[in-house]
């Protein structure tokens, strides 16, 4: 990475355990963590990767109330 970026927002996935993490900055707040997502909302936009915000918000929505997306638990 340059020496100018650094990072505000990563998201990580780690496959034997089905589990994610977020890691923010130490110190981060509740509104720069939204303003972080919000980047990332309007860079899908700028990259024509969504037309709009309501096209990723809507599934946004749907992961967090949906039981069949929540991190995979260890059965013993």
């Amino acid at each position: 990475m340059e020496n100018n970026k650094k990072i505000i927002l990563a998201v990580a996935v780690d496959d034997e355990s089905n589990t994610y993490t977020v890691d923010i900055p130490g110190g981060s707040s509740v509104p720069e963590t939204a303003f972080a997502m919000a980047v990332v909302i309007k860079c899908l936009m700028r990259d024509e990767v969504i037309e709009n915000a309501s096209e990723i918000t809507s599934l946004i929505h749907k992961y967090i109330d949906d039981p069949q997306y929540q991190e995979v638990e260890d059965v013993e």
